[in-house]
């Protein structure tokens, strides 16, 4: 899952996750990791016009449903980097919730319906006993 390459950045596994929710794997790693090579921070896009980061987004689709989704989440980060509740990201929704669960908060109680993250959480649970 590309949230595991996001391990302790929350902003990142946010727009990771913002990014890959209706797209595939294959579709979006190029796109998040392109992304995340030219804009490495929140700060680093909050000023960016909706418009230039829907136009990199075109391929995954939902393009300008993402760039605000994404603006918006940056412009959260900035203003309180510590205190942000997943419910408070639009978009994220069930799955965002699980994957926060997961990768910021470390929980791998989490009962997820998406068969990726289980398999990770699977795996992370195997690696924690020595399996």
């Amino acid at each position: 899952m590309i949230q595991s390459e996001c391990l302790g950045d929350p902003w990142r596994i946010v727009v990771a996750t913002l990014l890959v929710i209706r797209t595939t794997h294959k579709v979006s790693h190029p796109i998040i990791t392109a992304f995340f090579s030219d804009f490495p921070t929140a700060l680093s896009v909050v000023n960016e016009g909706e418009t230039a980061l829907a136009s990199r987004f075109k391929s995954l689709g939902f393009q300008n449903k993402r760039a605000r989704q994404v603006i918006e989440a940056s412009k959260l980060f900035v203003q309180r980097p510590r205190h942000i509740s997943p419910g408070e990201i639009k978009g994220l929704g069930r799955y965002g919730h699980d994957v926060w669960r997961v990768f910021v908060e470390g929980d791998l109680s989490v009962k997820t319906k998406d068969k990726a993250l289980s398999r990770h959480v699977e795996e992370a649970i195997a690696n924690a006993h020595g399996l």
